[in-house]
C-alpha cells in the first residue's frame, strides 16, 4: 500500500466519524429515558475505553506479529461490516415506545435549519463559549500528546513502542475507573462546574510530563489525564443531551465537534514544525498550564450553575422562505 492510499482511507474514516459522532450523541436520548443518560454515556464511555485503549491496541499488536498489514487493513475493514449491523438493528422509536413516552406517534415535520440552530446556539453563552474553550485546549493539548509524546519517549527516556502502549492502556484504565464511578451514583447538581473542572484537571498534567526523569513517572500523569478527561466528556455529554432542546440537539452537537476539532489538525502542524528540546518543552508547558488560565477566565464570564438542573427549553418556531407553513420541532 502507498502512503496516498493510506490518507485517503483516512479521510473517508473522518468523514464517516464527522457524521457518525454527532448522530450517536444526539440520538441516545431517544434510546433511554432522561434520568438514566448520565449512567447512558458513563456505559458508552467505558466501552469506548475498552476498545480504543486497551482491547484494540492489544489485538492489533497480535495481529501484527502474526499476519501482515494489508491482512490486518482487511480485518478492520469487516469489524465496519459488523458495526453497521448493530447500527441497523437499533430502533429509536421503538425504544422510545417501549418507555411509554409515545414519540412513535409524533410527526416528523420539517428539518430544523441550521440559521435556526446557530441563533439557539449564540443565545446560550455557557453552550458556545465552551464549545470554544474545547477548540483552544485542543488545539494547546492534541499535538504534543498525539505527536510529540512518542518522541518524547523514545528520544529522552529510552522508551520503545511498547512503552507506549503501556501509557496508553494506563490511561484507559484510569477511564474506565472514571466512568464506573460516574455510572454507579447520580450526577450532582453543580456538575457542570465539575464538568469544566474536570477537564482542566486532566489538560493540566501535560506541563509535568516533558519534565519527568523516568518513563514511569509519565503513568501516574497520564491516568490523572484519563480519569479527569473522561469525567468531563461525559458530564459534556449528559449536559448537552438535557439542556439542548430535541429539535435543534442533532444540529448543535454537530457544531460542537465542528468548534471542538476544527484546530486539531493546527495543533499536530505546529507539533511536527518544531524539532528542538526548547520548542517540545514550550508546547508541552502552555499546553498544560493555558488550559487552567482559560478555565479561571471561562468561569468568571459564564454562570454554570443551575444548567444542569434546567429543562430545555424549545427555541420559537420562525417561518421560513422554504416553507409557508412555521418549522415544527422533530
Amino acid at each position: 500500500m502507498e502512503v496516498w492510499q493510506l490518507v485517503g482511507a483516512a479521510f473517508v474514516l473522518g468523514a464517516a466519524a464527522a457524521i457518525s459522532g454527532p448522530a450517536a450523541d444526539a440520538f441516545t436520548p431517544d434510546l433511554v429515558p432522561e434520568d438514566d443518560l448520565h449512567a447512558a454515556n458513563a456505559l458508552e464511555s467505558i466501552v469506548r475505553s475498552l476498545a480504543v485503549r486497551m482491547v484494540g491496541p492489544g489485538i492489533g499488536g497480535l495481529l501484527i506479529a502474526l499476519v501482515d498489514s494489508f491482512a490486518i487493513i482487511a480485518f478492520n475493514a469487516v469489524s465496519f461490516a459488523v458495526a453497521a449491523l448493530c447500527a441497523a438493528a437499533i430502533n429509536p422509536r421503538t425504544a422510545a415506545a417501549a418507555q411509554g413516552s409515545g414519540s412513535e406517534a409524533e410527526p416528523e415535520g420539517e428539518p430544523v435549519p441550521y440559521r435556526q440552530a446557530l441563533r439557539y446556539l449564540f443565545g446560550e453563552r455557557w453552550l458556545w463559549v465552551l464549545i470554544v474553550w474545547s477548540g483552544v485546549v485542543l488545539l494547546l493539548q492534541s499535538g504534543p500528546r498525539q505527536v510529540l509524546l512518542p518522541f518524547l519517549i523514545h528520544n529522552d527516556l529510552g522508551g520503545d513502542a511498547r512503552d507506549y502502549g503501556l501509557l496508553i492502556a494506563v490511561t484507559g484504565i484510569a477511564a474506565v475507573v472514571s466512568s464506573f464511578l460516574l455510572a454507579s451514583r447520580k450526577p450532582p447538581r453543580d456538575y457542570p462546574r465539575r464538568m469544566l473542572l474536570a477537564w482542566t484537571a486532566g489538560a493540566a498534567p501535560l506541563a509535568l510530563m516533558v519534565f519527568a526523569p523516568s518513563f514511569w513517572l509519565l503513568l501516574p500523569l497520564g491516568a490523572v489525564y484519563g480519569f479527569f478527561s473522561t469525567a468531563g466528556n461525559v458530564y459534556w455529554s449528559t449536559l448537552v443531551q438535557t439542556s439542548v432542546p430535541s429539535s435543534v440537539r442533532g444540529r448543535v452537537i454537530s457544531i460542537d465537534w465542528l468548534g471542538s476539532l476544527a484546530l486539531v489538525p493546527v495543533s499536530a502542524a505546529l507539533a511536527g514544525i518544531g524539532s528542538s528540546r526548547e520548542f517540545m518543552i514550550w508546547l508541552f508547558v502552555l499546553g498544560g498550564t493555558l488550559p487552567v488560565l482559560l478555565t479561571l477566565v471561562t468561569l468568571r464570564w459564564v454562570d454554570l450553575r443551575g444548567l444542569g438542573a434546567k429543562g430545555a427549553q424549545q427555541p420559537e418556531t420562525q417561518k421560513t422562505p422554504e416553507h409557508s407553513e412555521p418549522v415544527v420541532p422533530v
